[in-house]
This record gives C-alpha cells, structure tokens and sequence, in this order.
C-alpha cells in the first residue's frame, strides 16, 4: 500500500492526469498505471484506503480501472485497529482482487483480521449493485441483510437531488472568522447553529459563548427558513453517521437570518413538506445502513448524498404533509422505521 496525498502540480499527477480529480494519492496513479500494464485476462492485488470507492476525487480513477477490467473480489475489515496486528495501522483498508476482465459477479468477505482470512465466509454479489451511478461508487455488501438494502436502495426511483433536495455545508468557519463570532445578542449578528446544539431531533441555543454572528460578511448568511439540520462528523464508535435534527425557522421568528458552523451539513427543500418528508427518511435505520455501505467515513460527505437514490419528491411531499414538525421531532427510532417501512419497504 502507497498511501501518499500529493499536489496537483507534482510530476505523478502531471503523467496521470486522465485519473486526477481534486486532491490525488499516490496509490491511485499505482493502480491506474497497472491495470495499463497488467495482460488480458491477468489478475492484481492491492491492499489500498476505502477512500477510492466513493467520493469525487476518485471518480476518475474507478471510471478508468473498470474500462479496463472488474473486482473480482474484495476483502473488508471489521475492525481497524487490528487488521495488521501491532501495527497500529488505524486506516480502514480493503483487500481488492482486479482482474483485466469484464465480470458479472464479486465476491466479498469480511473478516476480523489479517489472520481470519481462511475462516471468513463471503457472500456473491451482482456486479450492478457493487458498482452503481454514474460515479460508478462501489458499494461494501458484506452479508444478506446489505445485500437487501443494496436491491432496496437500487429500486428507489429518484435521486436526492432529483427529488427536489440538496444538502450544503454549513458556511462559517469559525477558526477562520474568530473575529465576527459574540458571546450576547444584538440588533448586529445572527445566531450560528453547531452540531452540539442538537436536542434530539430539534435544535436549541446551547452554548454559554460564541453563540452569534456579526453581520459583517453577508456571504456567511443564510435565510431563516426550515432546514434538515445533519452532523457532519460523527465517532467510529457513534451508532449513527447519518445524525439529524429539524430547524424549524418559527422558533426563532424574530430572525431574518442565521448562520450555520462549517461542521455542520444542511438540507434544502423546494417545499416544506418535502423537506417534512425527506427528514423522515434521512433519519431512519434504513438509509443510515445505506449510507454506511458506500462510505466508511465518518464525515458526512454532501457530494455522495445528493446523489445516493432516494424516494420521489411526490411521495416525499405526500408523507411530510401527515405530519407537524412537533410530531417529527418527538417520534421515537422505531416509530420512524416503521413509518419508513410502511412507505418505502425495505427492512430496518
């Protein structure tokens, strides 16, 4: 493994320009140039970062490998801390088998460890639900239950975007603006909202200082309207990647605007029962499950949520009209599931 991040300008990034997208790596250019290298029919082994499977700055990297041949097998790791023993190496790594061949089929296994490989039983997975989109992000299945939420998420027929949402990162970075972030309130800043004031499913003022905004910088100001509110970083250890709350714009009325701390994600909807909708969904078992099979991170990336496969905006709109956002908020895990299986199917 080469995992080694370099500048756009370097002399590798330069000769591998036809796989560089935003920030490249080493390891990236290594497979690249193999699979030119490797013969028909021939087989390669890598033990790389989850990072290429998703996300933007691969995207010409899977786009040109699998022109050139499939996975035929990949080998994920339940635990990072000890996949090489005493190593310490705390990267999440996957053991991927590429062959300079179109296949129909990968098969994947998850073990404990390095040493666990003879013991680990796999699960064949169709090519279609391993590689998906147009961005061609590969999904980690490791067991049946993965399997059915893949062919669940798969059916679902729009997109995020499509079905009339967006999420954006928050806009102020507050280390960087230090100087416009108060303590008090006044006729001359805004509240900014962070991850920590989340109260379960609704949002509050919590902190004792750093509370508000100047009005200085309009570009770090946005409408006071209702929003899904989404930690954008969560803990290995945290039972959920996908942690939502429901802004509620009325609560704080006397607000033309706000801000909102770069650590945390935003949702914007063409319509308040859209958003109603979309918020039921997005914090559900379900599509937190969905989420953690195409990204091992633990930073939630907007670029891969606007486009994971999502209900139509109708029947979006059709749900969140049911409901008061008080009702929303309040609702137990299991009452959501449920109203998501009864919806949407699949299982939770």
């Amino acid at each position: 493994m080469i995992n080694k991040k370099l500048s756009r300008d370097s002399l590798e990034a330069d000769a591998m320009n036809f796989v560089v997208h935003g920030a490249p790596n080493l390891y990236g250019f290594f497979w690249a140039k193999s699979a030119i290298e490797l013969r028909q029919n021939a087989t390669s082994v890598f033990i790389v970062p989850r990072s290429w499977m998703s996300g933007a700055y691969f995207e010409r990297l899977r786009a040109f490998v699998f022109a050139q041949g499939s996975i035929v097998e990949l080998h994920a790791f339940d635990n990072r801390n000890n996949v090489f023993g005493s190593t310490k190496v705390l990267q999440e790594l996957v053991i991927v088998v590429f062959k300079k061949k179109r296949v129909d089929s990968v098969q994947i296994w998850s073990h404990d460890n390095i040493t666990s490989l003879e013991q680990s039983e796999s699960i064949l997975v169709p090519r279609g639900l391993v590689v998906v989109g147009d961005e061609q992000r590969v999904y980690l299945i490791t067991n049946a239950h993965q399997l059915a939420l893949a062919k669940w998420a798969v059916a679902l027929p729009s997109t995020f975007l499509d079905s009339g949402l967006k999420m954006k990162t928050g806009l102020t970075v507050c280390f960087r603006n230090r100087d416009l972030v108060e303590d008090e309130p006044s006729a001359n800043n805004v509240p900014i909202f962070y991850a920590d004031d989340f109260y379960g499913h609704e949002i509050r003022l919590k902190r004792e200082s750093s509370q508000y905004l100047s009005k200085k910088r309009a570009g770090l100001l946005q409408d006071n309207v209702d929003y899904i509110f989404v930690k954008r970083f969560s803990t290995k250890e945290e039972s959920r990647r996908i942690q939502t709350a429901y802004y509620e714009a009325e609560r704080f009325s006397d607000e033309k605007q706000i801000s909102t701390d770069n650590k945390l994600n935003f949702v914007v909807a063409s319509s308040s029962d859209l958003l109603k909708g979309a918020f039921l969904v997005m914090s559900s078992t379900i599509f937190d499950e969905y989420y953690r099979l195409l990204s091992g991170n633990t930073q939630v990336n907007l670029t891969e949520i606007n486009s994971m496969k999502f209900p139509d905006k109708h029947s979006l709109a059709t749900l969140g009209k049911k409901y008061t956002i008080s009702e929303l908020t309040r609702m137990t895990q299991e009452r959501i599931d449920q109203i998501m299986l009864t919806n949407f199917g699949g299982e939770s």
